[in-house]
């Protein structure tokens, strides 16, 4: 294994992470926005196939290193969902005091 092939597979993960905070980054953004666009259907497919588009273009650039850096960029993607949902989810209902 050459040196580049060492670094590209060190670097999967970390570079599955950011496309996957981009992803949802950018579905979050979409679900705040749908209750107050005018052209909810516009802003939804636009916002579906360009997040589509760059994850597959990511994924297709990182595949081009082998399998496992697939896998290790999918790892990647799936824990900055994990950390989104956690840092997004709704907090239970506190009445005032």
């Amino acid at each position: 294994m050459m040196l580049t092939e060492v670094i590209e597979t060190i670097l999967a993960i970390p570079f599955g992470f950011v496309l996957g905070s981009l992803y949802f980054w950018g579905l979050w953004q979409t679900t705040q926005q749908l209750p107050v666009t005018r052209a909810p259907l516009r802003l939804f497919l636009a916002s579906y196939f360009g997040r589509l588009t760059l994850a597959g273009l990511g994924f297709y650039g990182i595949a081009q290193g082998g399998w496992v850096n697939v896998l290790l960029s999918l790892l990647g993607f799936l824990i900055a969902r994990s950390l989104l949902i956690r840092r997004w989810e709704p907090k239970p209902y506190q009445e005032e005091k």
